[in-house]
């Protein structure tokens, strides 16, 4: 043993070889804790691969379930906006037949009126008193019949849409992602 320390009373000596033992030991001790944590560390390493594996499958199926219910709205809003467009086109088709009876109803009708005021303009022209005297109750009956003109205009002109989709909604109607732990 040597030492280059002058005076010893500071500290303690030993034999290099007892220390280095000691010492040997120590990083024994050292060494077998690491490989245990070493171990615990691919246990980790492992567990997260397989997690992540596990993540990725259950992504993809989110990510299929959601293309499909995706794709399963899709239909349900295109069959739906038919359903809306043949209604529309009943409704329309109804009331242009309604609005097209009013108008041949009142286009007849103003043709009568027409040759009634013709014969009536002619009979004041052209007839004699005694024609004019025999005809006026007649004249007179059918003018008040053709004044009482009242078509039925009960028809809609007013047509409108009213959409109710918004974010909320269809995020009510389609669904919501959830993420949980393991």
């Amino acid at each position: 043993m040597m030492c280059y320390v002058e005076q010893h009373n500071s500290h303690k000596c030993s034999d290099v070889k007892n220390v280095a033992a000691e010492l040997t030991k120590q990083l024994d001790g050292d060494i077998s804790n690491l490989r245990q944590t070493d171990g615990e560390c691919n246990k980790v390493m492992k567990k997260v691969e397989s997690d992540e594996k596990k993540f990725t499958d259950n992504s993809a199926q989110a990510e299929q379930a959601i293309c499909a219910e995706a794709e399963k709205l899709h239909n349900l809003v295109d069959r739906y906006k038919q359903v809306m467009l043949d209604e529309l086109s009943q409704v329309k088709k109804n009331q242009y037949k309604k609005m097209e009876s009013i108008r041949e109803e009142t286009e007849l009708h103003s043709v009568i009126i027409r040759n009634f005021i013709h014969y009536g303009t002619e009979l004041k022209q052209k007839g004699t008193p005694c024609d004019i005297a025999k005809s006026v109750d007649s004249l007179r009956t059918r003018a008040g019949e053709l004044r009482q003109f009242n078509p039925d205009l009960d028809y809609n002109i007013k047509v409108r849409f009213t959409g109710s989709s918004s974010y909320d909604e269809v995020k009510r109607v389609y669904g919501e992602l959830s993420v949980k732990g393991l």
